[in-house]
């Protein structure tokens, strides 16, 4: 939301970048969907997943909870990439920062204390989520292969 010094209108900007004018009838729904929005319940530090990602055991678990909740507070574009800094421009791109942070302690406050040490020096929640997904999104083959043949073989 940017409010135009000059003329006493308020604009938003929409996800390319672009300014907009904001809709007269319903300005507060317009506001409502863009990423940047901030409730006053959006605070660093509130564990938004149910779960806390341990590792490979619970990462599907807790990666669907997480994405879940971000869905719901329209930040999912931080973590699947679609809601870049690039798209903003000067005090807007400074918002978006906060934003980015803000996402970055909520993932951070649904980790183990002990696997947050390597995603700490991360500035951008989408490369943190990537990391994260490739170090626990592994597929055991070999576990696979033994749920197979018992099923198999059970008589």
């Amino acid at each position: 939301m940017v409010i135009d010094s000059n003329s006493s209108s308020i604009d938003s900007v929409d996800a390319s970048g672009s300014r907009q004018a904001a809709n007269s009838q319903s300005p507060t729904f317009f506001y409502l969907l863009d990423p940047l929005f901030l409730q006053s319940s959006d605070v660093s530090g509130v564990n938004l997943a149910h779960y806390v990602l341990t590792g490979m055991e619970n990462y599907i678990l807790w990666s669907k909870s997480m994405r879940a909740a971000l869905l719901g507070k329209n930040k999912i574009g931080f973590l699947d990439g679609t809601c870049k800094n690039e798209m903003y421009e000067g005090q807007m791109a400074c918002w978006w920062e906060l934003v980015n942070v803000i996402v970055l302690f909520w993932i951070m406050s649904s980790i183990l204390k002990d696997l947050v040490n390597g995603i700490v020096y991360y500035s951008n929640a989408h490369k943190v989520w990537m990391d994260i997904k490739e170090c626990f999104d592994k597929v055991n083959a070999t576990k696979i292969y033994h749920v197979h043949r018992g099923i198999a073989t059970l008589v």
